[in-house]
Parts: structure tokens; C-alpha cells; sequence
């Protein structure tokens, strides 16, 4: 699995920017900060059709270069001394099942936040949802246009759509990746079909 992060951040480094639903920092600050991010990706990631939103410790932000980490999220405290994880995981809602991933490069050490979309309600920390605009996190509700997407997100599942004249240079490398390293052979059906019965096994 580590390769797969290995790469998966090589491939986040390609991205020209900061995005809705990525941002890299060098170092942690607080266990704060991290909330409202881990709010804002998810929320972010969700308005771009992201399956997941990251938070990439361990990189500079305006070259994006790779420059290591001392943060560890496993000896790391919030307030209260309480493990960080818990920390976060009590005060975010809905509660959304983020993972933290550590992983070396070129011997320089990173931390990886995996951060799902949310769908249907956006995700907020300590009573407050974030979204990111531009390379700064903001409060959504000083944009309700993104906040009224949000809310309609669960209404279509745009995912089970056909489009008919997509290509695979259409198709985002990351989620590629994502999907390859976490298939699970399972029923499909076909979209518009108007029936249940599998089409493939």
C-alpha cells in the first residue's frame, strides 16, 4: 500500500495548484487548523466530483516541492491531551471516515490525510463548515451557491451516469490509480437499464 501513496502524491504534485480538494502544507500547526481543512477538502471534494479530498503534509505550497515532515499524527495531541484522531474525529459533522497515512520519499517523510466527499450535507468542525477558495479556506456559508450544491449532491448520482462520448483522456489519473488499487469484484448494473440483474460478474 505504500507504493500506491508513493505514487498517488507524485500524482497530486502534477496538479498545476492547490485545489478544492487539495492542500499541502510543510508542517503541522494545530489540531484546529487540521480540522477545518479536513472540512474544507471534503466539502471541496465533493463540488469536483472528487472521491476524496487530501491533505498532504510535507510539501511546500508554493513550489510544491518536497521537503519532508516532522509531524506524527500518532504521538501528536490535541486539547485535553486526547490522541489527535479522536480529537477530530468527535467534532467533525456527519462524522466522515478520514484516514492518515505516513510514507517516505527520496527519505523525506511525509503525512497523508484521506479525506472522502461528503454527499448530501456538508461536513463542519466545531459547528462551522469550511470550503477552499483559491489556496485559503473560508467559511461556506459566505458562499451559499456552493453550500445549495452541497446540499443537492445526494439528489443525482452523477457517478452512475453514461457518458457516451467520454474518453480515457477524460478520466482523472488519480482516480484511475484509486480505483485499481481498491477494486473489488462485485455485481454491476447498468446505468438506465431499468433493471437489477447484474450485466457483468
Amino acid at each position: 500500500m505504500t507504493d500506491y501513496f508513493q505514487n498517488l502524491v507524485l500524482q497530486l504534485l502534477q496538479e498545476p495548484s492547490e485545489q478544492e480538494w487539495l492542500e499541502f502544507k510543510e508542517n503541522y500547526h494545530s489540531a484546529e487548523e487540521i480540522g477545518e481543512r479536513i472540512s474544507a477538502l471534503s466539502n471541496g471534494a465533493c463540488l469536483c466530483n472528487k472521491r476524496y479530498g487530501y491533505l498532504v503534509f510535507g510539501i511546500k505550497d508554493h513550489d510544491q516541492s518536497i521537503v519532508g515532515t516532522n509531524f506524527d499524527p500518532k504521538k501528536q495531541k490535541a486539547k485535553g491531551n486526547e490522541d489527535l484522531e479522536f480529537w477530530l474525529l468527535a467534532r467533525l459533522n456527519p462524522r466522515i471516515d478520514f484516514k492518515i497515512h505516513e510514507l517516505d520519499i527520496d527519505g523525506k517523510h511525509l503525512v497523508v490525510f484521506e479525506i472522502p466527499a461528503t454527499s448530501g450535507s456538508p461536513v463542519s468542525f466545531l459547528h462551522e463548515a469550511y470550503i477552499r477558495i483559491g489556496s485559503y479556506t473560508k467559511k461556506l456559508k459566505d458562499y451559499p451557491d456552493k453550500a445549495k450544491k452541497i446540499w443537492q449532491s445526494m439528489e443525482t448520482d452523477w457517478s452512475a451516469e453514461i457518458c457516451p462520448d467520454a474518453t480515457l483522456q477524460d478520466l482523472d489519473p488519480i482516480a484511475i490509480a484509486t480505483a485499481r488499487q481498491l477494486f473489488i469484484p462485485h455485481q454491476y448494473y447498468c446505468a438506465g437499464s431499468g433493471t437489477k440483474e447484474p450485466v457483468n460478474q
